[in-house]
């Protein structure tokens, strides 16, 4: 990737599984992580139909070549001390 990115490591936990992974941060992000459907097929995520599906938006609020996302996938993630669910 050009320019300057944070990319930091941390760890996702899938059932009694700790997976770690490295994530590029968008200091600008609307509170979502994104994962790709070949990542969450491989690590067995369950994934969830949305109800409606949502283009996927980008770079200062402009819509970048990907298809739509349709299912959302939940999971525990933490970097450090710090922890989401």
């Amino acid at each position: 990737m050009k320019g300057k990115h944070l990319v930091v490591l941390f760890n996702i936990y899938i059932g009694n599984r700790n997976v770690a992974i490295h994530a590029l941060i968008d200091c600008r992000a609307m509170g979502i992580t994104f994962v790709d459907e070949d990542f969450a097929c491989h690590h067995q995520l369950a994934l969830i139909p949305l109800q409606y599906s949502r283009s996927f938006n980008a770079i200062k609020r402009h819509l970048i070549s990907s298809e739509d996302i349709i299912h959302v996938a939940n999971t525990h993630l933490s970097i450090l001390k710090h922890q989401e669910f």
